[in-house]
């Protein structure tokens, strides 16, 4: 053999030519829009399934908290502001508004005036340290609890009938009638969402101790009642 001829010939390989490269592309675009479209579709799917979680965990952490500031409404003493008496709760079929201690930051022993509504689509609170939502121009802050709300309602138990069934009112506190605490309360929320449900919500009252007030000396109350 002759050296010539012991070298390799590489002069004889072919690269891909023009029109293989463009079948190749073309045959990775194809594989990449169901792979894509598949990855998408994960995604929307993850996003949706978190968002339903967040507002399911949003919707029950609002029927909790309006659990446990309506049944600790406070039996009060409509006489002891001395001057004029008060409604213990009032409310009306898409309001209501009570004395209660528990509060997001709650003083040991104080009491709040608490509100809740219908507003813009939304479920609003408010809240006032005891006596002091009874000053000349007392201005309410109120707080987002829930959007997208289409309807609140709210029904008032005053008893049960001859027939074993509950008496449901649709405004409290107006009335002799109605002057104490409701046995329970209603609270029906729809949404904008129709694929949103609230769970129907009857919150029986508790608290069966009464709120009375600090007397100066001439029998005017303190600000802020104690629970006796």
């Amino acid at each position: 053999m002759t050296a010539e001829n012991s070298h390799i010939n590489f002069s004889s390989e072919q690269g891909f030519t023009l029109f293989e490269l463009l079948v190749s592309v073309a045959i990775l675009s194809l594989l990449a829009v169901p792979i894509a479209g598949g990855i998408n579709l994960g995604l929307k799917t993850w996003i949706d399934v978190h968002e339903d979680a967040e507002a399911q965990e949003k919707m029950f952490l609002t029927q909790e908290r309006l659990s446990s500031w309506i049944s600790n409404a406070y039996y009060l003493d409509v006489s002891r502001n001395g001057l004029q008496s008060e409604k213990m709760l009032v409310g009306n079929s898409d309001s209501i508004e009570f004395s209660t201690a528990i509060h997001p930051d709650p003083v040991l022993g104080n009491l709040y005036r608490t509100k809740f509504r219908l507003a813009d689509n939304t479920l609003q609170l408010a809240f006032l340290p005891d006596f002091s939502y009874r000053a000349d121009g007392t201005e309410w802050s109120w707080s987002t609890m829930l959007e997208g709300v289409e309807s609140f309602q709210v029904n008032y138990a005053l008893g049960i009938d001859a027939a074993n069934n509950i008496v449901w009112l649709s405004e409290w506190g107006n009335t002799i009638e109605t002057n104490s605490l409701p046995q329970a309360v209603k609270l029906n929320l729809q949404f904008v969402d129709t694929t949103k449900a609230w769970p129907e919500l009857i919150i029986p009252l508790v608290v069966q101790e009464q709120a009375f007030c600090r007397l100066l000396s001439d029998r005017t109350c303190l600000a802020g009642a104690f629970v006796g």
